[in-house]
């Protein structure tokens, strides 16, 4: 396998439409690095221009130590899966497994010893006579998967090959495409737009707008730390609650208020504040759903404030309820209560919630980047 560098790269067409900017990046050797926003933000284009069917205007594309900008897609020793399986009709499994080796012209022999140990990896050795039109959906996913990996190229490439899957196989097919991640140890770059497939598969994350990177990170530190407005409400479902307003003091107390709701910050969010010079300033208030909740033992007792709402809608997704409420920030926001059995959250409902500071984010109005 082979890290790869992306070096300024960008990608313009002739009617001046920039599809990438200034795409900056190291990706480690055998890292799941998962690329990540809205439809149209240039994640397809990317992997397209690294596997060599788009042309890079401008910087460097690096494999290994090899500069592969001119290098044709077939000599670059990259695999791509589809978002559509892309499997030949009239083929046999184990033909469609072998197609990428029989085009290099590969003795036989040496086919059957790299196809079937992949066959057997991804559960197709009982398949292999069949045509693709007897296979699920699930298992024509692996045979497009499998096509990639039999190669054993430098790097696979995944463009969204879980989006013609339903629920529950998209659920199966994460976890046995990390599985075979784990055991071959494959550098992959894995475009989706699903925001619950980065997060669970990732080593690392990418989430781009426009064909700008916003943020690159950990799962857990995209959640936790987002750089920016557009990270914050991009990942998490539901997504985050903003609210718009003025930092100010009083008696040596800052508070967040704006769109109806008025909160005090604690001692070292208050520091930071004044050391940065917010205070008396417009900014946007953030926090996600499961930091206001019914019953505050879910929550951190030393930094807490208590706010009211009224129920509009309830979701019962059974160990939690996703409630959507009015009377906060002058606009619905979103709560996810823990373990909801003994409440009644009938629409109309008026409910005391109390809401975790230690977990809330500051964003500045002007730039919308991350303060806290």
């Amino acid at each position: 396998m082979a890290q790869m560098k992306l070096n300024h790269l960008s990608k313009q067409y002739e009617d001046g439409v920039t599809a990438i900017s200034d795409f900056h990046l190291h990706i480690h050797d055998q890292e799941f690095l998962v690329l990540v926003g809205p439809s149209g933000c240039g994640k397809s284009t990317l992997l397209r221009m690294i596997v060599g069917l788009e042309r890079i205007t401008s910087g460097e594309l690096i494999i290994g130590e090899e500069i592969v900008n001119e290098v044709p897609a077939k000599d670059r020793d990259i695999a791509m899966v589809f978002q559509g399986f892309a499997l030949y009709p009239y083929m046999s499994v184990y033909d469609n497994l072998a197609f990428g080796l029989k085009l290099k012209k590969y003795d036989p022999s040496l086919i059957s010893k790299r196809v079937r140990p992949i066959a057997k990896l991804l559960g197709l050795e009982n398949r292999l006579d069949q045509k693709p039109d007897a296979l699920s959906g699930g298992e024509r996913q692996r045979v497009a998967l499998g096509r990639a990996i039999v190669c054993e190229p430098r790097v696979f490439l995944m463009d969204e090959p879980l989006s013609n899957l339903d629920a529950q196989l998209r659920v199966q097919m994460r976890s046995e495409i990390i599985q075979v991640h784990r055991q071959l140890k494959a550098t992959t770059i894995y475009v989706t737009h699903d925001q619950t497939e980065a997060m669970t598969m990732a080593d690392r994350i990418v989430v781009m707008r426009e064909g700008v990177i916003q943020q690159v990170a950990t799962p857990s530190t995209i959640y936790r730390h987002p750089a920016n407005l557009f990270v914050a409400g991009f990942i998490g479902s539901p997504s985050m609650n903003f609210a718009e307003g003025r930092l100010f003091e009083e008696m040596g107390r800052v508070f967040f208020r704006g769109n109806g709701l008025q909160v005090e910050l604690s001692n070292a969010q208050s520091h930071q504040l004044r050391e940065d010079g917010y205070i008396g300033k417009e900014v946007i208030f953030g926090f996600r759903p499961e930091n206001i909740q019914q019953d505050p033992q879910w929550l951190q007792p030393e930094s807490t404030c208590h706010v009211r709402g009224r129920v509009e809608v309830a979701e019962n997704m059974g160990s939690e309820m996703v409630l959507y409420l009015s009377g906060i920030a002058d606009k619905w926001i979103t709560a996810r209560i823990r373990h909801p059995y003994q409440s009644c959250f009938a629409i109309g409902t008026e409910l005391s919630l109390t809401l975790d500071i230690s977990q809330v984010h500051i964003f500045d109005k002007e730039t919308e980047k991350a303060v806290f």
